[in-house]
């Protein structure tokens, strides 16, 4: 996890390594990346997820910083 700022925005950053042996906790039933997104979004600011170059994924949203 990394959290950055600029002048401009505050940045966070998940990522999680390759698949290994992960239990199951939690059934979802949330709005998972697309929530994240339009909340971001709706802030003025963006999200976006995919695989990470080496295995896992990753998740980054970008925020306006409202000082």
């Amino acid at each position: 996890m990394r959290l950055g700022f600029s002048p401009e925005t505050v940045t966070l950053v998940v990522a999680n390594g390759p698949a290994g042996e992960r239990t199951k906790t939690d059934s979802g039933g949330g709005m998972g990346l697309v929530g994240m997104r339009e909340r971001a979004t709706a802030l003025g600011g963006s999200a976006q997820a995919g695989p990470a170059a080496e295995g896992g994924w990753t998740v980054e949203v970008r925020l306006p910083r409202a000082d």
